[in-house]
């Protein structure tokens, strides 16, 4: 089975390899690591003894954070080495974690990189989140008498699907780990019908849901010159595609709702001066997080949230909130997971703040911090809205009243019906 499955992947990178160079390289990010993920991670290690953790992306990393802190606060001596698979998900580890812990790239699943890798660390332990499932690397662990454990773990509706198909390979991986610690219990009751031990498997909520954001001290009303009347819509994770569409609706809808801003967050911030260019061909002003300075420099301008591991703060400012990478099209195909996707509406959720997914729509009324009140999330397509009791003579959106969570009768673009608006007087 493993030397069928190597052969596979090592035949599937070799296809990928023209793609992975011309998309990644272009980029930046992976240039100068690539050699990590051949396993040669060696030099710069933390002293032993060592643990290994890994977390594929920015949500995971994030999610590992707080695991991170108690490992070095239950066991300073530890080396902490943290593997991640993207660039976005190694700031997050060198931002929030880079005084307790050591990030590396994951080596690729073959068994030269995976045999050199765990030479160089030599791990105590290993902790994958979410359900990181890597055949040879599960097994090397194995062989090496290494307690694995699978922590935050989920089986998703399409990956228990597909597993099932495969399920006497797959239970004879889950053999080799020690320990499931999955989010809830159906994610238990699958990963035991895929073959895992029952008395291994636990059940210890989501650290995603438990995340609290660590305080911020950036003072984001300032930076982005908000006044108390003015209603902040981000737009986060975003893809190549749903920028246009999200400034396509803001300019429909800024007529209605003068005190309107936006933010825009690209899931991948290298995309940044793309974004410039799609903000300046509306004949908007673009500007970028790291270009901002004290005085109001974002005042009137649509800002680039060109940084990372600073959304989740500035989530707690939005009167709404676009959730982005769940409807945008890549090569025909839907361009995230349902995991992605819940992952990362999970964050403006916790504040419990109006939220979008899928085509873009705007819902609710009000807002969030400086006199805002925070809407409902909208499960419709929003048009710019229509109506009555929205504004008052100085152009503020009114509090109460017959806009706070009802459904709105006007079509808008495409037809679509809104929910929970405050609608602009005098239309």
């Amino acid at each position: 089975m493993y030397a069928l499955y190597s052969a596979m992947l090592a035949l599937a990178l070799a296809a990928y390899s023209p793609f992975f160079f011309l998309r990644r390289f272009g980029r930046g990010g992976y240039r100068h690591d690539f050699g990590q993920r051949l396993g040669r991670i060696e030099p710069g290690l933390p002293a032993e003894p060592r643990c290994w953790i890994h977390a594929v992306s920015v949500g995971e990393a994030a999610a590992a954070a707080p695991l991170v802190r108690g490992i070095r606060g239950r066991w300073p001596a530890l080396g902490i080495v943290v593997t991640t698979v993207t660039p976005t998900g190694a700031r997050i580890v060198a931002g929030e974690l880079g005084r307790v812990a050591t990030h590396r790239y994951f080596p690729i699943d073959l068994p030269g990189p995976v045999r050199r890798a765990l030479g160089a660390v030599r791990p105590r332990f290993f902790v994958g989140m979410e359900t990181e499932l890597w055949p040879n690397f599960l097994r090397a662990l194995a062989s090496r008498g290494v307690p694995s454990m699978i922590a935050n773990g989920r089986i998703s509706d399409r990956s228990f699907k597909r597993y099932r198909l495969v399920r006497p390979l797959v239970a004879r991986m889950l053999a080799r780990v020690t320990v499931f610690a999955m989010q809830s219990e159906e994610d238990a009751r699958r990963i035991i019908a895929l073959g895992a031990p029952a008395e291994r498997v636990v059940v210890t909520g989501n650290l995603k849901t438990d995340l609290v954001p660590a305080p911020s001290s950036t003072d984001w009303e300032a930076l982005l010159g908000l006044g108390p009347d003015d209603l902040l819509w981000i737009a986060g994770s975003t893809h190549r595609g749903e920028e246009a569409a999200v400034l396509d609706v803001f300019e429909r809808l800024r007529p209605h709702f003068p005190a309107l801003r936006l933010v825009l967050a690209p899931r991948h911030p290298e995309r940044a001066a793309e974004v410039e260019r799609l903000i300046a061909e509306r004949g908007l002003r673009p500007v970028r997080r790291t270009a901002l300075g004290s005085g109001g420099a974002a005042r009137g301008a649509a800002v680039i949230l060109d940084t990372v591991g600073e959304l989740a703060d500035l989530y707690r400012l939005a009167a709404v909130v676009f959730v982005g990478e769940a409807w945008c099209r890549r090569a025909g195909t839907i361009c995230s997971s349902r995991r992605s996707e819940e992952a990362r509406a999970l964050r403006p959720a916790r504040d419990e703040l109006p939220g979008q997914r899928g085509p873009p729509r705007i819902g609710g009324s009000g807002g969030g911090r400086h006199g805002r009140r925070r809407p409902r999330a909208a499960d419709d397509p929003a048009p710019p809205p229509s109506g009555h009791q929205a504004r008052d003579g100085r152009g503020r959106l009114r509090r109460g009243g017959r806009s706070a969570g009802r459904r709105g009768s006007d079509p808008g673009p495409g037809g679509a019906r809104a929910r929970g608006r405050a609608r602009p007087a005098g239309s």
